[in-house]
């Protein structure tokens, strides 16, 4: 089968591709129902009243760079968030969107809003690894694959922990959330659920997906997302990693992989909804309180438009005859057991040169955030790749 190039994938792909350019960067450094519930929804979503009068607040415009298209799962979001903003300002905000790379591209958001270029930004830390070694903590495996609780720990551990907020505003950026990313993926042409089967195999790979391969036995080969859908035709590779269900139709990997597996390794990375620091201090009490009265709603939306990014994605991989599949938990737990503590006590080594006080005890609070969200506010979340497979058994 030829690669697909519908119109619905081509614009998926557009932003997803810039997306996934982030596992490569981190390679450098070694660095349904239920979920609606727990997340609520836009038909049930009300906007709140602004924090101020809206004749009180100043006229602004900013311009906003993203490495994602408006329609992937990220960055219905942040429509959303931009939208709320001018709604609830009473059209005192006006915000000029420039997505897809088209105003700067990934690597040069983080200076853009360093130097005025842009007030506000998605960035991902990974394409600046060293710049953010507390950060890179969202690398360590095995957390879990709850949206929600990921992005609600991050914000949260921001706004507790000085140490790690110091990280971001002293380079000039305020987090106004922090993006969760879903669990990596493995693909190939059969279905895989033990790890024997990676014992000499070669997997497309970036980030600690690197070492967690190694661990038991593969080959890992840092092949950028554009190249991987030619070395699977070729047989370069026996399968490709690292990837999110969203991404994989949007660049017709499920072509040549079209049996995804979840290793349950978790998460592993996070990329930022940041605005210039300058630009939000300079704001009126009225307007900063208005800012941060969006977004505190955001991981909601975030999650909510990630979901039903997903479902799309799941719904194209199984019409097309692939399938999905995750490992049971004794399989996990080899694989846990292969890679040991070494990825933990890397990141802590790595914070340690950086002048954390307290590596440990920092990772154990952002835990502590991640458990609390995972049983409190979201706890009927279910994995993309979970309700996938509630799908596929239906």
């Amino acid at each position: 089968m030829g690669k697909s190039s519908s119109p619905v994938r081509a614009s998926l792909a557009s932003g997803l591709l810039a997306l996934m350019l982030l596992l490569a960067a981190c390679s450098g450094s070694d660095s349904a129902s239920e979920t609606t519930d727990a997340a609520g929804s836009d038909d049930d979503a009300t906007s709140a009243e602004p924090a101020g009068d809206t004749a009180d607040l100043e006229d602004v415009e900013w311009d906003m760079a993203a490495f994602l298209a408006e329609d992937t799962g990220q960055g219905r979001a942040y429509a959303r968030w931009m939208e709320e903003i001018q709604e609830r300002s009473g059209g005192a905000v006006t915000i000029n969107p420039f997505w897809s790379g088209e105003l700067l591209g990934p690597q040069d958001i983080k200076t853009g809003l360093q130097d005025g270029r842009v007030q506000l930004g998605n960035l991902s830390y990974a394409y600046t690894p060293t710049e953010f070694p507390l950060t890179q903590m969202v690398e360590i495996p095995f957390l879990g694959e709850n949206l929600g609780a990921q992005v609600t720990a991050m914000n949260t551990l921001y706004a507790e922990n000085e140490e790690f907020r110091a990280e971001w505003e002293d380079q000039g950026i305020k987090v106004l959330s922090f993006v969760p990313i879903a669990p990596s993926l493995t693909g190939a042409q059969e279905q895989v659920d033990s790890i024997d089967w990676f014992e000499g195999r070669n997997v497309r790979a970036a980030g600690f997906y690197v070492k967690a391969l190694e661990a038991v036995g593969a080959n890992p080969a840092a092949i950028p997302v554009g190249e991987t859908y030619e070395a699977m035709q070729r047989g370069t590779v026996d399968a490709y990693g690292g990837m999110i269900l969203d991404v994989i139709p949007s660049t017709g990997l499920h072509e040549v992989g079209p049996h995804i597996h979840d290793a349950r390794l978790g998460h592993y990375a996070i990329t930022t909804w940041g605005m210039a620091l300058d630009t939000y201090e300079s704001l009126s009490e009225d307007m900063r309180a208005l800012v941060d009265e969006v977004s505190a709603e955001f991981p909601q939306w975030v999650v909510e438009t990630t979901t039903a990014a997903e479902d799309e994605a799941c719904t194209i991989i199984l019409e097309e005859g692939g399938s999905v599949s995750i490992f049971p938990e004794e399989e996990t737990q080899r694989w846990r057991d292969a890679i040991g503590e070494g990825p933990r006590q890397a990141w802590e080594d790595l914070a340690t040169e950086a002048g954390a006080t307290d590596p440990a005890g920092m990772y154990d609070q952002f835990v502590g955030y991640y458990e609390d969200a995972a049983s409190g506010e979201f706890a009927g979340y279910e994995s993309g790749i979970s309700r996938c497979a509630e799908v596929q058994d239906s």
